[in-house]
């Protein structure tokens, strides 16, 4: 397969988008929540926080905290826009659910393709 050019500038440009590719891909299948989730504590989304996290927070005082972070309107904003065009450009697909937070995100075969190249290219 070769991919289209504007996914390989999209995923080589977008660092918010293509964080988002790289979290779906490591679990292959991940519900919107636990995207956020996880997504809040990469540098791509630091700016978009209000609520940051302490040092001297407990384990669960900052998992509280994580939750708080994901559920920031900047972020659902930002990771579901990424979400569409992924989907878009058929990297990913979802699984919908009654509640939005549950949709599930896997990777597709044109997404690990994707990735295949990506990494040959970026290596050569």
């Amino acid at each position: 397969m070769n991919m289209d050019p504007s996914v390989v500038t999209l995923l080589l440009t977008n660092g918010v988008i293509k964080q988002v590719f790289s979290e779906v891909l490591k679990r292959r299948r991940v519900q919107l929540k636990d995207l956020r989730e996880s997504l809040v504590k990469t540098p791509e989304f630091k700016p978009l926080l209000t609520v940051h996290r302490n040092l001297g927070q407990t384990r669960e005082e900052a998992s509280a905290t994580i939750r708080e972070q994901a559920a920031e309107p900047a972020v659902q904003e930002q990771v579901e826009a990424a979400v569409q065009k992924l989907k878009g450009a058929k990297l990913i697909e979802e699984r919908a659910a009654s509640i939005k937070d549950f949709n599930t995100y896997y990777v597709t075969e044109d997404g690990l393709n994707a990735e295949r190249e990506l990494r040959l290219a970026t290596t050569l």
